[in-house]
């Protein structure tokens, strides 16, 4: 069974919807007029799948399961990943020759290029 309720209303009954809440019965409370919150048993929300955070769960197996197929494509080289490691530890240090820089430059960018096609491809597998 489902009681709407004003959140007016909620406030005044908290108690006996509670209750009401505890014994199975799903209580909507109202806020300017449209349903905003739900009081429900907790064991109600994990049968049914509908808590916000086992949704987010979902999403994130989704996503990790996607990134699992996409394996190392759309990244860096091991080898380019590590010239990448030590032209940063020489900028760091301000011992980078201009020719160095450009390669770190153009390595960055390759980097964020890649970073978006990883990005559009995950967001297809999902």
């Amino acid at each position: 069974m489902s009681i709407t309720v004003s959140a007016a209303q909620a406030k005044e009954r908290f108690e006996e919807l509670l209750e009401q809440a505890g014994r199975g019965d799903r209580v909507i409370i109202r806020r300017r007029g449209k349903p905003a919150l739900a009081l429900v048993r907790l064991t109600e929300l994990k049968t049914n799948g509908n808590a916000r955070g086992s949704s987010r769960e979902t999403l994130q197996e989704r996503l990790e399961r996607a990134a699992k197929r996409l394996g190392n494509r759309f990244r860096l080289s091991a080898k380019q990943e590590r010239r990448v490691a030590m032209l940063a530890k020489k900028n760091k240090k301000g011992t980078l020759t201009e020719a160095e820089r450009a390669e770190l430059f153009q390595l960055l960018h390759e980097m964020e290029e890649l970073s978006r096609q990883r990005a559009k491809a995950l967001g297809e597998l999902r």
